[in-house]
């Protein structure tokens, strides 16, 4: 890691170690990958998938994982897409027995929370995360909050 921080992005040089100028400000690698994501949601708040339990899960994964960047980031460009996925999952979280759902879809509307885990790596997986596994998960790093 060089004097400049971490690798990331500066303007439209990629992944280099300092900002070639101090008026371009530094664009961390994993907010580029979530935009695109976020490019990709369905007018639904939703992401594409083959199952809707594949679009819960992927939705799911990207809303905890960009709340995180929202926190980090203040906002940001992140709470119109943020409130697209609490609809989105809102209206899928119809078990009683999962109101922590319902306590994330509340997160999602701000204010926002940092939600431990490490979701981006997850959402990128090759095979999505078993839906009861990631469930278990989320609802113990909610009940850390």
């Amino acid at each position: 890691m060089g004097a400049g921080g971490p690798p990331g992005v500066y303007g439209n040089s990629a992944f280099v170690e300092h900002s070639p100028s101090p008026n371009i400000p530094y664009v961390p690698v994993a907010s580029l990958q979530v935009v695109a994501e976020l490019s990709t949601l369905l007018s639904d708040g939703g992401l594409p998938g083959s199952t809707d339990e594949e679009r819960f899960i992927k939705t799911l994964l990207l809303a905890l994982t960009t709340m995180n960047l929202a926190v980090e980031e203040q906002g940001g460009v992140f709470g119109m897409h943020l409130g697209r996925m609490a609809t989105f999952l809102e209206n899928r979280a119809t078990d009683p027995s999962k109101a922590f759902l319902l306590r994330l879809v509340g997160l999602l509307r701000g204010p926002y929370t940092k939600v431990e885990g490490d979701w981006l790596k997850e959402l990128q997986a090759d095979q999505p995360k078993n839906l009861q596994v990631l469930l278990t998960e989320v609802e113990q790093a909610l009940s850390l909050i």
